[in-house]
């Protein structure tokens, strides 16, 4: 019987532990586009400041 008990603490363990790593993944990935679109406005209005400035 305790060993039942501890593979379902294990799985119940697992199972939080995955989610809470695909929860952060989320923000990580969010938070990887927004940087990436900042970077993307930059370089745009950069390019565009050149194409203006000549």
């Amino acid at each position: 019987m305790m060993i039942s008990d501890a593979i379902e603490d294990e799985d119940k363990w697992l199972a939080e532990g995955i989610t809470r790593i695909q929860h952060n993944a989320f923000y990580m990935h969010r938070a990887l586009i927004i940087f990436t679109f900042s970077l993307s406005i930059s370089d745009f209005s950069h390019l565009i400041l050149k194409f203006f400035h000549y």
